[in-house]
């Protein structure tokens, strides 16, 4: 019994290792000078309103 939980113990650590580790994830800057967020809204009972937002910086990923 004490073995069956060892190896169990080793599979979920193995298994969580190269879940986490394996993958490589991609990162991308934001080009704050040509990225802009335009936005727009509608009420319910009429009337509507839009605007822009400029990003500062960040990253996508």
């Amino acid at each position: 019994m004490r073995s069956i939980r060892y190896s169990l113990l080793t599979l979920i650590i193995a298994f969580v290792h190269m879940v986490s580790y394996g993958q490589k994830i991609d990162r991308f800057e934001i080009n704050t000078s040509k990225s802009l967020i335009r936005w727009a809204g509608k009420k319910i009972v009429g009337g509507e309103t839009a605007g822009t937002i400029q990003l500062a910086g960040g990253f996508l990923g």
